[in-house]
């Protein structure tokens, strides 16, 4: 899967959890670099949520003490890339 793909997959599953969050701004356009807790209010529980689903849709493991690196979407899409290719070397 393409990084734009993965973009695409995880941008997704954030609007999802937006939808579903009591706290989540809603009608907020995404892009690679907005913000998960500042700018679309997630809080903790939504972005293991989100990853949750991220795991399940693309058969991979996230580690969820990684959860402080995710601030924003982009961030989710490069260390989904980063996983890729440590698990192809």
């Amino acid at each position: 899967m393409a990084s734009g793909a993965l973009l695409s997959t995880v941008m997704e599953l954030v609007n999802e959890a937006m939808k579903s969050s009591p706290s989540a701004v809603k009608g907020l356009e995404l892009t690679a670099e907005t913000l998960l807790v500042e700018e679309i209010g997630l809080d903790s529980l939504d972005l293991v949520m989100v990853l949750v689903k991220i795991q399940d849709r693309l058969q991979i493991e996230i580690d969820l003490d990684e959860i402080p690196r995710f601030r924003c979407v982009n961030d989710i899409v490069t260390h989904l890339i980063e996983i890729r290719r440590a698990s192809a070397a």
